[in-house]
């Protein structure tokens, strides 16, 4: 099994989780002949206890060695049962690559493919996990892998030069070559376009990793082997006012991360309801699903209940959050924030306000029972 976790990988850039903004088609084709976890939540906004909780539930007897390009993330791998750590030291540069090879994530997954190669590696047992944090820590991929529309175009940009100056219009800014992920709350006097540049520059980082996952597709057979590509924290990319990976409260674009895996034994399904990143991670080891839940026909008309056990999210700030099949409970302090899903993926309409006491006693009651 050869698993490429991500720090700030969203789900709002994903194809297969819907975007319509951005173009994902390696894996987009890994989502449509494999597993996909529809609403995949993570128990808390630090990625070494995600990741620390995701070792824990490896089945004994199944090796793990990790190769990152994180320090903190080998310095607690060591302190894991791990049969190999291997930390790939690479800085970032002032500005984006020219050239995908010259990436953060490229240099990582080279120093990676024979580890994870099949066939340099036959009958090779255990899990190789990759873990990679340039999403939230430097943005280098060529801006070139945004489509032609996103670019700057040439011709109309020496158009704008050839005006004098008091007549020359500003052309919107399309994306930004800075490497430095931002961490910005919007206000109304921003233009909107600035919003929008950063959804850019944000979606080439993405199809960085998308160009990288269709080469480990390429390096491991799926007959022998399991592909499974996770988030292991959200990112914020505009909802409700905020951009970057700890920017804003801790609400649904930065918890809810994506999973999906591909490969021998996996099956082609999409489980819908809500889970933990940790029980998906079971299902995908485990020979005894943790999760059921398919997209399947018979499954479109019923309902599903609300009883179900919530996932509890806890932040390092002392916020908390409650996920339910129907609703998503936000709570930090004295505040309170109350969304209905799945309908509200970007928690847009707190509705705390109209839920009445009852409600809101419901949840209070929940997580004082679970310790919270």
């Amino acid at each position: 099994m050869i698993v490429l976790s991500m720090e700030g990988l969203s789900t709002a850039a994903l194809g297969a989780y819907g975007c319509s903004w951005n173009q994902t088609p390696h894996l987009d084709s890994l989502a449509a002949s494999g597993s996909l976890f529809d609403r995949c939540i993570v128990p808390g906004d630090q990625t070494a206890d995600v990741l620390c909780a995701l070792w824990q539930a490896i089945p004994n007897g199944m090796g793990l060695q990790v190769i990152s390009d994180d320090l903190a993330t080998i310095q607690m791998a060591g302190q894991c049962d791990c049969a190999a750590v291997r930390f790939i030291d690479s800085n970032a540069e002032a500005f984006p690559a020219e050239d995908v090879a010259d990436t953060i994530l490229a240099q990582l997954l080279a120093e990676a493919a024979p580890l994870v190669s099949s066939k340099s590696l036959p009958g090779h047992a255990g899990i190789t996990w990759i873990h990679s944090s340039f999403l939230v820590r430097a943005w280098d991929a060529p801006r070139s892998l945004l489509p032609a529309e996103s670019l700057q175009d040439d011709d109309l940009q020496e158009l704008a030069d050839s005006v004098d100056d008091d007549l020359r219009a500003d052309s919107p800014l399309r994306y930004f070559d800075t490497v430095q992920p931002p961490r910005w709350t919007c206000s109304t006097a921003d233009d909107p376009d600035l919003v929008l540049a950063w959804m850019n520059t944000y979606a080439a980082q993405v199809r960085l990793l998308d160009v990288m996952v269709g080469i480990l597709q390429e390096l491991v057979d799926g007959e022998t082997s399991r592909l499974v590509i996770l988030g292991t924290s959200g990112f914020a990319l505009g909802e409700s006012g905020y951009i970057g990976g700890d920017a804003g409260p801790l609400t649904s674009p930065r918890i809810q991360v994506p999973c999906l895996s591909w490969g021998e034994g996996i099956p082609n399904v999409r489980y819908i309801e809500p889970c933990s990143v940790i029980t998906a991670w079971q299902t995908l080891v485990s020979e005894q699903p943790a999760c059921h839940s398919l997209l399947a026909p018979e499954a479109w008309a019923v309902p599903i209940a609300p009883e179900q056990p919530p996932i509890v999210t806890k932040g390092r700030d002392g916020t908390l959050g409650i996920t339910t099949p129907t609703w998503f409970y936000w709570r930090h302090q004295n505040q309170e924030q109350l969304f209905v899903k799945p309908d509200d993926r970007a928690d847009t309409h707190n509705v705390v306000d109209r839920a009445g006491e009852q409600v809101l006693q419901q949840f209070r009651m929940g997580w004082q029972s679970e310790g919270t």
